[in-house]
């Protein structure tokens, strides 16, 4: 069965008569001079039976003039080969062989070749009177892909009715046993009507073949970022990793790896990077282009379409087509919002969220700088026989005399503080200083000296060894109350104030943090709808549902069975297996609903249970923990 004829591209206008021909980045042999065309007034001496019009494109494969056939009246591209290449020993009956088999090439996709051939030494100073030869190619009037791309006006579906075209192309040259081994958008010719010519067949192979490769040797390394003059076939953008590493081997499907990156560049207007991704990660698209894009960009050719009519094939099951009768197929729900599809995620991301928040606390008391507090009280009573005033002004003094300059010092040489804080002496008693305070307890005529320092070792020396020298000194008596033992937990940071703000702010947080997996979730799981029955389904697509439906019957759906089996590990793993259960779960059930020939919602109804109950006992057990624990 022939394929449908393809409608003119959208909006296509290519009124300025844009140029078609070769481009620069094409591989060429050796290092020569550069090649530069010669006018049109140097160029017509040699071809009286043409009027050469203008120079319309060139590259490294040539110059392409607009000339004008006389005894026909009509207009042709007339292609000149460097004039380097013919010093080569036996190119002139390969270029003959070659352009031979590039003539029988007879396909409306195809930019057909009318003649070739060699003229005599010239003459033209540009060309350093070497033999000029050339190829005689049909003139598309219109613009090529790489112009058009530059527009910014491909569309998805412009792409969809491209890409089909080029795949006849391909298939037609292949079935002849000629590879074109050059594919990229500067030679792809698009007409008036929107209409795809796949230009140069062959001519990387015309131009090279002859020629003794020193690549295939693998000495010289190939570079996937720039142009270079080496003996290789194609443009490193668009070359299958084969035509680097093993040239000699290159078969037909490097022309499919290549018209994948075409293709690409056309979905997304950029060449795919070293770390290749899935054009509908950088613009709006059905994501069924991925897969048929990133297969036809294996790197092993093995794993890519086979061949250019199996790429078309199925690229034509992805394109809306224009006309289809009634079916009877039920029209397809409105689809839902992503918040209203997504929405149990909301739900999941409260635990979640709280369990964060603890976490990112537990995490911050644990790095955070600790402080210990040790205290001792000490009680004045005045020696017998003396009296003591125990005036504020009283306490003021001997809270001054408690902080003293030499008392502090005596407390530093008693426990050696210079040589263990690596300080001087004056740095020691400035930081006792600041460490140490005094109080008098209220209602009571104690006093408190209390330390806090981030060594709980030393906190309490300090404080014994203060209480101890302001003992000695005092005239009165000093009864120590309560001495300083060593601590266990550090008054700074608080804990439980500091878990308790992490919980918190992750249940606040919880519904913001949950559009980061609903955002993932909508892009890798769209959501699709049955075909519709309105006048823009064909009966391709309902074919292709029902047959899709067909092999689907009987099957249990893999997220329902994932879902169960987490389900059943999250009463043993925790969270690590209930949350996935859940997610696996409702997608299972999305995909469930969807395509009722699948089976499995069992499987996954039993998972989001399993899941969700697991969920709910842990966070109670955290909460009954903290609640026990701040009780304490």
């Amino acid at each position: 069965m022939e394929n449908p004829p393809h409608p003119p591209l959208a909006g296509l206008d290519p009124a300025d008569l844009l140029k078609q021909g070769v481009a620069e980045d094409t591989f060429m042999d050796g290092a020569p001079s550069p090649f530069n065309p010669p006018s049109v007034a140097e160029l017509a001496p040699h071809f009286p039976q043409f009027e050469i019009l203008e120079l319309i494109g060139q590259g490294g494969m040539g110059a392409v003039y607009k000339v004008r056939q006389k005894e026909l009246d009509r207009i042709v591209a007339l292609k000149i080969l460097p004039p380097a290449i013919g010093e080569t020993t036996g190119f002139s009956a390969r270029f003959a062989r070659e352009a031979k088999a590039l003539a029988k090439l007879n396909h409306p996709g195809i930019v057909t070749l009318h003649e070739f051939g060699q003229t005599s030494s010239s003459q033209l100073s540009t060309i350093d009177s070497q033999p000029l030869y050339f190829i005689l190619m049909e003139f598309v009037d219109g613009v090529n892909l790489a112009q058009l791309m530059k527009t910014g006006r491909i569309s998805p579906r412009e792409a969809l009715a491209i890409v089909p075209q080029i795949c006849d192309a391909l298939q037609f040259a292949h079935d002849q046993g000629i590879v074109h081994r050059d594919i990229k958008p500067e030679n792809i010719l698009l007409d008036r009507m929107g209409r795809v010519k796949v230009a140069d067949f062959g001519i990387a192979k015309v131009v090279a073949a002859v020629c003794d490769d020193p690549l295939r040797s693998g000495d010289i390394p190939v570079p996937t970022d720039q142009t270079f003059a080496g003996k290789i076939l194609g443009t490193p953008q668009y070359m299958a990793p084969e035509q680097i590493d093993h040239p000699s081997e290159v078969d037909h499907r490097a022309d499919i790896y290549a018209l994948g990156v075409v293709f690409y560049q056309m979905l997304t207007g950029e060449l795919p990077g070293k770390c290749l991704e899935a054009p509908s990660k950088k613009v709006h698209i059905d994501v069924r282009l991925d897969e048929i894009v990133l297969r036809a960009m294996e790197k092993e050719p093995e794993k890519r379409y086979q061949t250019a009519h199996e790429f078309r094939t199925i690229v034509d099951g992805v394109q809306a087509p224009t006309h289809a009768p009634p079916t009877s197929i039920s029209q397809p729900a409105p689809k839902r919002g992503m918040v209203r599809r997504w929405w149990w995620i909301i739900l999941v991301m409260f635990p979640v969220g709280l369990l964060i928040g603890l976490a990112a606390g537990s995490v911050w008391v644990y790095l955070a700088p600790k402080h210990y507090e040790a205290w001792t009280k000490i009680k004045l009573r005045p020696r017998p026989g003396t009296e003591l005033t125990m005036t504020p002004a009283f306490f003021g003094s001997q809270f001054e005399a408690i902080k003293s300059r030499e008392s502090l010092a005596a407390v530093s040489e008693q426990l050696k503080l210079p040589e263990s804080w690596m300080l001087s002496q004056d740095s020691v008693v400035q930081t006792l200083s600041g460490i140490i305070s005094t109080q008098k307890i209220r209602g009571s005529d104690l006093i408190s000296i209390t330390v806090r320092h981030t060594d709980k070792q030393e906190v309490s020396a300090i404080a014994n060894a203060v209480t101890l020298n302001y003992r000695r000194s005092f005239p009165g008596e000093v009864i120590i109350y309560v001495e300083a033992v060593e601590p266990t937990v550090p008054v700074s940071p608080n804990g439980r104030l500091v878990l308790f703000i992490g919980g918190f702010i992750g249940l606040i947080l919880s519904p913001l943090m949950a559009f980061i997996p609903i955002a993932v979730l909508q892009r890798k799981f769209p959501e699709t709808s049955l075909v519709d029955n309105s006048s823009h389904a064909t009966r391709q697509a309902v074919a292709e549902n029902r047959v899709a439906e067909t092999l689907n019957a009987g099957r249990i759906d893999s997220f329902a069975v994932v879902s169960f089996v987490l389900g059943l590990a999250s009463l043993f793993i925790g969270p690590l297996g209930s949350l996935p259960a859940i997610i696996f779960g409702h997608i299972s059930l999305s995909r469930i609903k969807a395509n009722s020939s699948i089976e499995g919602r069992g499987y996954a109804l039993a998972g989001v249970v399993l899941g969700y109950t697991t969920l709910v006992l842990m966070v109670l057990g955290v909460v009954a923990l903290l609640t026990l624990w701040l009780s304490v």
